[in-house]
């Protein structure tokens, strides 16, 4: 499913795009930031459509450290800061 046929979906896409560039947020902090109090599976599935290798090479490509499939926590961001 597209993100633009579904607004949830599209919601949680445009707040990751708030997110700057080499930073990276949590499910759960996207997830309330989209208004989805419980949402943090929402937005794994929202966030699932890029592969896995592909979301990491894109991190690593604004460089965020990826190690065994996980960002450093000092690289995350709190959403409600922005």
């Amino acid at each position: 499913m597209k993100a633009a046929d579904n607004p949830v979906l599209q919601n949680i896409w445009d707040i990751v795009a708030m997110i700057p560039h080499g930073r990276v947020s949590t499910y759960g902090n996207v997830a309330r930031a989209a208004g989805l109090a419980r949402g943090a599976r929402q937005a794994g599935y929202a966030m699932s459509s890029p592969q896995h290798r592909e979301q990491a090479r894109r991190l690593r490509a604004e460089g965020v450290a990826v190690k065994g499939g996980r960002v450093d926590s000092s690289a995350i961001v709190d959403l409600d800061e922005l």
